[in-house]
């Protein structure tokens, strides 16, 4: 993508597609299925455009390992956020009892 001359940039593969169309299906599909799925906000991650380049080093990257990866720092995101938010609900209830119990006490 980057380095490229403007001889093989337009260059078409068997099947039909320039190889930039298809380098950037390649990362589209990988962005959008293998890392975000419905998260259509999310960008692609700078090192995947190094990596397209070569296309065959591209196809033989460990994509399970990677994506796996990816959806366990995505589970300890939201399991920590939900921590957060249930410690601050039961916070919240915890110095209300503790008001309601301190007000009966000095009536």
């Amino acid at each position: 993508m980057g380095t490229q001359s403007t001889k093989t940039r337009g260059k078409k593969n068997s099947s039909g597609m320039s190889d930039e169309k298809l380098k950037m299906a390649m990362l589209l599909f990988v962005s959008a299925v293998l890392l975000h799925g419905d998260k259509a906000t999310y960008g692609i991650p700078k090192f995947l455009f190094g990596l397209i380049d070569d296309v065959d080093t591209f196809m033989q990257f460990s994509w399970g390992t990677y994506s796996y990866n990816h959806l366990l720092k995505q589970l300890d995101w939201a399991m920590k956020s939900k921590a957060k938010e249930l410690h601050k609900m039961n916070e919240n209830e915890t110095t209300h009892t503790l008001m309601q119990a301190s007000c009966f006490l000095y009536r």
